[in-house]
């Protein structure tokens, strides 16, 4: 996890970043408990830093803190998720209307690469590095936008949603190579209105089957609390 850190103005801004962008990557999941002792050591830092980074996430709803359990990785409700995906679809929509504009042949031949190895992991029904090789497709997108704040503020976004649906939703790999495709193809084209088009029905259909699977975890545990409660 540790890279150098001379671009943040202290140590604790350096770890709350580091942190962030493990929850982005999906190494920490919501609930999953945070030991500063182990966060330390991955970021390459004391504990005092990385304890100030802790008020600073938990400020920004990303982590839950109790004087007496400790620190998890912070659910994220339905609500919260919403206005995530709005803020994605804004955003990343506008960045690949100008990587459409501003693509070189090289970068567009990198963008099928990943898309080929996306659907080669899916089709051999290798999940874990979906989610890797997904982030790796959206992240040539913007790169190519030069866009440099834009950029920034997505990967802010990302942060608050770090769940790997890749894992758990039996429909988002598929759907992902589909919805893909098409954004590649529209960037080829040098298509802007498509392109961004594209990827705002991309990121639209993504919240739809995440809050389909909530609403259907959610329905699980009553019943089964429910079973529960009839059993005593």
């Amino acid at each position: 996890m540790t890279e150098p850190a001379p671009r943040y103005q202290t140590k604790a801004a350096y770890a709350a970043a580091m942190i962030r962008q493990a929850f982005a990557e999906g190494r920490y999941l919501p609930g999953d408990r945070l030991q500063i002792g182990k966060l330390a050591k991955e970021i390459g830092l004391s504990l005092t830093p990385v304890r100030e980074a802790f008020f600073e996430l938990a400020s920004e709803g990303l982590i839950d803190m109790h004087p007496h359990r400790g620190a998890r990785v912070a659910e994220v409700s339905i609500a919260d998720m919403t206005e995530t995906y709005l803020l994605r679809e804004a955003l990343e929509s506008l960045a690949t209307r100008l990587a459409a504009e501003h693509a070189k042949d090289d970068e567009v031949e990198a963008l099928a690469a990943c898309h080929e190895r996306f659907v080669a992991e899916a089709r051999a029904g290798e999940r874990a590095a979906l989610r890797e090789i997904s982030d790796e497709f959206h992240d040539l997108i913007y790169d190519m936008a030069r866009a440099p704040m834009v950029r920034k503020l997505i990967r802010q976004v990302w942060a608050v949603a770090p769940e790997d649906t890749f894992k758990v939703i039996k429909d988002r790999p598929q759907q992902s190579i589909r919805d893909h495709a098409r954004i590649l193809a529209a960037v080829r084209a040098r298509d802007p209105d498509a392109a961004e088009e594209q990827m705002r029905r991309h990121v639209r259909g993504s919240f739809e089957l995440i809050r389909a699977a909530k609403a259907h975890a959610r329905r699980g545990r009553a019943d089964a609390q429910d079973d529960s409660a009839n059993a005593g």
